[in-house]
């Protein structure tokens, strides 16, 4: 299989004056069938990962294992620690089904937050911290207010509201990004996916 694109966020490249002249062996990537394509291209999202934070919301959107499932299995392949993060849980109400409560139980590890209340997001640093992490998932489901959580920076990406026809989120981040973090830590803010 051909890649879309020779680079990623996360690769380590040989550099000489101010051109990209090669890139390293990867030690892992989290990869996907580019979307749109005729042939089949393979569309590296991010490499060189410690960490993958699959991120779902609890409700607005409603969880969804179908992907949270994929993503799991893709970081699996790749030797990549997982953290499944449901996000929103300032939106559950008492005695609300947890249909993620069963993925602790499988050894998956697993932290429920709230980007907007805090809650959460103290463990959820301290899993991350010095680490190399990337956090992908559906469009909507807070990826880039946990970032902007954990960094302490309200300016961080675009952030946009769900979409009122569809209720799932409108893609408002366009690229993956590196955003330099505590202790070392390297966290990569990555498009909502709707298909993996």
């Amino acid at each position: 299989s051909r890649e879309r694109s020779p680079v990623c966020v996360g690769d380590r490249v040989r550099v000489e004056a101010a051109v990209i002249v090669g890139r390293c062996e990867r030690r892992n990537m989290l990869v996907r069938c580019a979307p749109n394509s005729r042939n089949p291209l393979l569309h590296a999202v991010a490499a060189n990962l410690d960490r993958l934070v699959v991120a779902a919301s609890a409700r607005e959107p409603d969880f969804t294992p179908g992907i949270v499932d994929r993503f799991l299995v893709a970081a699996s392949a790749q030797n990549i620690p997982a953290i499944l993060c449901v996000n929103k849980s300032d939106l559950l109400r008492p005695g609300d089904e947890k249909p993620w409560s069963h993925y602790a139980g499988a050894g998956v590890e697993l932290i429920e937050t709230s980007a907007v209340g805090g809650d959460g997001i103290s463990e959820l640093a301290k899993l991350i911290s010095g680490k190399t992490a990337a956090f992908c998932g559906h469009s909507g489901v807070g990826k880039t207010s946990l970032l902007r959580r954990l960094l302490g920076d309200s300016r961080l990406g675009r952030i946009g509201e769900l979409s009122k026809a569809t209720g799932m989120g409108k893609h408002t981040t366009t690229g993956a990004v590196l955003l330099p973090g505590p202790a070392g830590s390297a966290w990569i803010d990555t498009p909502g996916i709707m298909n993996f």
